[in-house]
């Protein structure tokens, strides 16, 4: 019995031995846990830092090439560079993005004189038109002006011809009425007078 006694204390002790082990090995992995999860969190903290900083240097970067292109002597136009050494009045066009200032100059005095061309031709252009305006208005009252004298004309000729056919129709009439007075057959009293005495 004693035996039985002390196989179950120990087989109690070992199942507290056990499940302090257990319980101590939970809480080891629960610490475990927390220190992964800080850590994971201060390493992540600490990428998110590391890419912050690497875009902003990306960026100054990106910034001071921009500003050294912009100040570069291409975008610039600088003729330093373009000076031929061996004639400097001459140019290195592979060097060259723009014009030098006196074809600028050139070119600008160019257009102002086609701009003064152009003004020149518009206001000899506009004096032709007023010419050529108060030239069409004068043809246009001339041709007014001969439209009523042979109006005038073709009404006087149509008064006349209307009066020459009333003098035509009046001795037409005339002539008619003198005709039928000369050979009107009437047969009169004379004629009948005739019968009935001997004439021979």
């Amino acid at each position: 019995y004693e035996d039985r006694k002390e196989w179950e204390d120990a087989e109690e002790d070992m199942n507290q031995r056990t499940h302090e082990m257990a319980k101590a090995l939970a809480k080891e992995r629960r610490r475990l846990a927390e220190e992964a999860a800080i850590f994971n969190k201060s390493l992540s903290e600490q990428q998110k830092m590391q890419n912050h900083r690497d875009r902003f240097r990306e960026q100054q970067a990106n910034m001071v090439e921009i500003q050294q292109a912009l100040d570069s002597d291409l975008l610039t136009e600088s003729l330093a560079p373009t000076v031929n050494a061996n004639n400097p009045h001459r140019y290195k066009p592979d060097h060259m993005k723009g014009l030098l200032p006196s074809h600028r100059q050139q070119i600008q005095d160019d257009q102002e004189q086609q701009r003064r061309d152009n003004a020149e031709r518009r206001r000899l252009d506009s004096k032709q038109d007023r010419t050529l305006d108060i030239q069409m208005a004068q043809q246009r009252r001339m041709a007014q002006i001969l439209d009523r004298q042979q109006s005038r004309e073709r009404r006087g000729e149509a008064k006349r011809l209307q009066e020459e056919l009333r003098q035509q129709a009046y001795e037409a009439a005339e002539r008619k009425n003198m005709l039928n007075k000369l050979y009107s057959n009437d047969v009169g009293e004379e004629f009948h007078g005739r019968f009935g005495c001997s004439i021979r």
